[in-house]
């Protein structure tokens, strides 16, 4: 038997939908959560003792604040914590960077779009034009509502200059 035994200093945590979905999207289902009362951490865990043995677990991850209640790391990154298989955390890591870049496309497309029919509204057919065959580069962050009012004006001054330069 392998791993580390729990005793008064860890809590483990009773089940929630957080560390459920955990599970599931795993597939493994000795994960669990303690809480370290010594260092004041949430652990992310597995089991690799039996019910009925002594209780021995592999810590994964130490998180400052409960995971379940909005911790920054990236799901695909906890569930990568989770495999026991090396290949296939590096598949998911592959197949999460591939996805995050389509919704920035998805996104960046979606930015031209607004931007050109913003554009149209003013009467300005040139500058959407450009924006939707992506000769003006837009770039969309995908964060919040004050990061996408500063990539619209950014865009909306790219276009204005490169509509300067065409009429030169």
């Amino acid at each position: 038997m392998y791993g580390m035994p729990l005793d008064a200093r860890h809590e483990v945590l009773p089940d929630d939908s957080w560390i459920r979905e955990l599970r599931k999207a795993c597939g493994n289902d000795r994960i669990f959560l303690y809480y370290h009362r010594q260092h004041r951490t949430f652990v992310l865990s597995c089991w690799t003792s039996h019910p009925g043995e002594w209780p021995m677990a592999v810590e994964l991850y130490a998180f400052e604040k409960n995971p379940a209640c909005g911790e920054k790391m990236a799901w695909e990154t906890i569930v990568a914590l989770c495999e026991p298989n090396p290949e296939r955390m590096i598949e998911r890591q592959i197949e999460a960077r591939q996805d995050a870049e389509r919704e920035q496309r998805e996104a960046d497309h979606e930015m031209a779009r607004t931007l050109a029919k913003q554009a149209r509204k003013k009467g300005n057919e040139q500058e959407a034009a450009l924006l939707e065959t992506g000769h003006i580069p837009v770039h969309n962050e995908i964060h919040g509502d004050d990061e996408v009012e500063y990539r619209l004006r950014q865009a909306a001054t790219s276009a204005q200059r490169v509509i300067g330069i065409l009429n030169l």
